[in-house]
């Protein structure tokens, strides 16, 4: 690791990997149960390191340092390792917290603010596939509250208040040629085998067929539709299910 590098208040410069794996280690008993303070779009909550499962990961910590001034810039390179020998470098710890904790609060606490995006849905009619497009959400930014997280526990202390980002989210609808691909198709009966003590079971497809082109007139004039539209098919169920 580069000379004047540190992590933590911890000087790790001229270690190893696995050196500086073991000093950072040393710190990871300062989270104890420390409180996190968060603010979501003017809603404030506390959690605690114990409730958010924080842990400091020593390793992950270690090869970030590792990796000052050995970018693929080798400008930016020489620069760093500069800073680094002459003013120091500091850079935040890695922490692993349970993401699912933090949203599940942020939910509670954001709620008339958030909401989940739904990808494009099709449901098989008796004589039509029913199509949704996606609908947009809006969800907190996990990888703005990681790094958020790092820079407010660079020092290991919990004093400032971490804010959370809720951003929109618009998922991907499929491109007619995905959809035909993955509707446009023969029936199919289940299947069921069995070896030795293994069974196997293969589901049953429904058939769909429908107009390649009035398939694709619909689906395209409907784009940017929020509202279910239909496109004509011929639906095949199979004999065996």
């Amino acid at each position: 690791i580069a000379e004047g590098v540190s992590v933590c208040s911890v000087d790790v410069g001229g270690m190893t990997v696995e050196e500086a794996t073991s000093a950072i280690d040393k710190q990871a008993s300062k989270i104890g149960d420390m409180v996190l303070n968060f603010e979501c779009e003017g809603s404030e909550f506390t959690m605690s390191s114990a409730e958010l499962s924080l842990k400091l990961d020593s390793k992950k910590t270690a090869e970030r340092a590792y990796k000052v001034g050995r970018g693929e810039d080798k400008e930016k390179n020489k620069k760093q390792i500069s800073d680094a020998k002459d003013k120091g470098y500091s850079i935040n710890p890695v922490f692993f917290f349970d993401e699912s904790k933090l949203l599940l609060a942020a939910n509670d606490y954001c709620a008339d603010k958030i909401s989940d995006p739904a990808p494009m849905n099709v449901e098989i009619g008796t004589d039509s596939l029913v199509v949704r497009n996606a609908m947009s959400g809006m969800v907190v930014n996990m990888d703005k509250a990681k790094t958020a997280v790092e820079e407010e526990l660079s020092d290991l202390k919990a004093d400032g208040t971490i804010k959370l980002y809720i951003e929109k989210v618009t998922p991907e609808n499929l491109t007619f040629e995905q959809f035909k691909k993955e509707y446009l198709r023969e029936a199919k009966d289940a299947v069921y085998t069995k070896s030795g003590d293994n069974h196997n079971i293969e589901p049953e497809v429904i058939g769909i067929k429908f107009d390649e082109a009035e398939a694709k007139k619909i689906f395209e004039a409907n784009k940017d539709s929020k509202e279910a539209y239909t496109i004509p098919a011929v639906i095949t169920r199979p004999a065996v299910t």
